[in-house]
C-alpha cells in the first residue's frame, strides 16, 4: 500500500513540476508569451482566425500585423464571429483554423470570388481595430463569445500578405507555475522518502544459514 502511495506521489510530483516549469518558462514574469513575427498569406484580401483557434476566454492578446509591402498599409480588427462571416461573404480568404502556444498554426484557405463590399475601416461592430500604414497593433481581452482576429488589405485587394506577431497574457499564469512546481518537488520528496523508508524496512535474504 504504501508503494502505491509512493509511486503516486513521484507521478504527480513529476507531472506538476514538468507543468510548472513548461509554464514559467514559456510565459516569464511578466505572463506574457509572445511569438512572430511569422509571415500569413491569402489568395483573397484577409487572414482570419476561424472560431475554433481561440476557443477560450480571459487572456488578453495584442495582434500586431506588418504589411509585406513596406508601402502598403494594414489593417487588423477583432469582431464577434457573426459579424466577421456576414462581412466575409463568399469572398476568399485564409482562415487559421489552430492556435497553439508557444506558436504553431495550420491554415486553409477558403474560397470564394470577389472581396468584402466594404472597407474594413468603415464598419462600426469591431471590437478593436486599427488602420496604419506598415504596420498595425491592437490588444483586447477575450471575451467569452466566439471572436474572429481579421487582418487584410485595408483596399481589400487579393494575393495578400502579413507579418504577424502574437502576445498572449495570462494574469498569474507564472505565480502559478511556480506553485505547482513547489508542490511538484515536495511531493517527489516524500515519494522518494517513502520509498526510502520502505527500503529500510525490507528484511535481507539470500545466502546460506
Amino acid at each position: 500500500m504504501r508503494t502505491a502511495a509512493a509511486w503516486l506521489l513521484l507521478a504527480a510530483g513529476a507531472a506538476l513540476g514538468l507543468a510548472g516549469v513548461a509554464g514559467a518558462v514559456v510565459f516569464g514574469p511578466d505572463d506574457t508569451v509572445s511569438s512572430g513575427p511569422h509571415r500569413y498569406s491569402s489568395t483573397g484580401s484577409a487572414v482570419v482566425t476561424a472560431p475554433e483557434a481561440i476557443a477560450y476566454s480571459g487572456p488578453t492578446v495584442t495582434v500586431t500585423a506588418k504589411a509585406a509591402d513596406r508601402a502598403d498599409r494594414v489593417f487588423v480588427g477583432v469582431a464577434h464571429d457573426v459579424d466577421v462571416r456576414d462581412y466575409l461573404g463568399g469572398s476568399a480568404y485564409t482562415a487559421v483554423t489552430e492556435i497553439r502556444l508557444p506558436w504553431r498554426t495550420t491554415t486553409r484557405e477558403v474560397q470564394g470570388a470577389g472581396s468584402p463590399d466594404a472597407a474594413p475601416g468603415s464598419l462600426d461592430w469591431w471590437l478593436v481595430d486599427a488602420t496604419a500604414a506598415r504596420s498595425a497593433s491592437v490588444t483586447l481581452r477575450l471575451p467569452d463569445t466566439a471572436v474572429d482576429v481579421v487582418v487584410m488589405d485595408p483596399q481589400r485587394r487579393p494575393d495578400f500578405a502579413a507579418d504577424l506577431t502574437v502576445a498572449v497574457s495570462y494574469d498569474g499564469v507564472f505565480a502559478a507555475s511556480v506553485g505547482a512546481l513547489v508542490v511538484g518537488a515536495g511531493a517527489l520528496v516524500a515519494g522518494w522518502g517513502m520509498r526510502a523508508r520502505r527500503a529500510e524496512g525490507r528484511p535481507i535474504t539470500g545466502g546460506r544459514a
